[in-house]
């Protein structure tokens, strides 16, 4: 019991740590991506 608890919230730590880390990474990579396709369309 002791050791689930001390697991879980480490383990919710490291989700939204990665999903922290996926969205910065999407948000960085938006504005590139869209403006090659829109180069791409043109």
């Amino acid at each position: 019991m002791k050791y689930k608890n001390l697991n879980g919230p480490k383990y919710l730590l490291k989700a939204f740590q990665t999903i922290t880390i996926y969205r910065n990474t999407k948000k960085r990579f938006a504005k590139p991506a869209n403006h090659f396709f829109r180069n791409v369309k043109a």
